[in-house]
């Protein structure tokens, strides 16, 4: 089964996105810039908050092109706004990545856009 993205906000300042999948998936597209509105070509967005609810014992990771190492999430939790979780990305796309023990997961995404 595929990433099943909804989006809640799409804005020229940010986009939310709530994303729902199960293990053993490879780069889904959480976020693709030419897609949301009002997007140019030099439009990037970068990860800022997610809440994450994780069943079973797998992990997932997000990864953006522009950084050396993928974020990692396990169990249940949020992500961002803290000092030491500062944005996350800078890039057209945004991906996802989930191991094989993920049963299945909800996850709500918040990405501000730079245009």
């Amino acid at each position: 089964m595929a990433i099943k993205n909804t989006a809640i906000v799409d804005t020229t300042s940010k986009y939310i996105v709530q994303s729902k999948g199960v293990g053993n998936e490879t780069d889904q597209i959480i976020v693709d810039v030419q897609k949301l509105k009002e997007a140019t070509n030099e439009s990037l967005v970068s990860l800022i908050e997610c809440y994450f609810l994780i069943k079973g014992e797998g992990n997932m990771y997000i990864s953006a092109g522009s950084e050396k190492i993928d974020l990692f999430l396990t169990e249940n939790g949020k992500y961002g706004l803290r000092p030491d979780q500062l944005k996350f990305g800078n890039d057209k796309q945004i991906k996802l990545t989930t191991d094989s023990l993920v049963e299945s997961y909800l996850l709500v995404t918040e990405f501000r856009r730079n245009n």
